[in-house]
């Protein structure tokens, strides 16, 4: 079993509650007073909006 046709098993709200999971946790994070550096929040930020986009594509048929 490939690392494709396991991400193709994933049901499209898996991305999205992963991505929501992730935005919540950096939020966390940050209301703690953990200091993330700009590049890296940015980076963390961008994958968690990629996951739920992904999601919202799977769900429409593009992906």
């Amino acid at each position: 079993m490939g690392l494709r046709s396991a991400l193709e098993g994933i049901p499209w709200w898996g991305y999205g509650v992963v991505g929501v999971c992730y935005l919540v946790f950096i939020g966390f994070r940050l209301f703690e007073g953990s200091s993330l550096s700009t590049p890296g929040l940015v980076v963390r930020v961008g994958l968690g909006w990629w996951l739920i986009i992904v999601s919202y594509l799977k769900y429409y048929g593009y992906v």
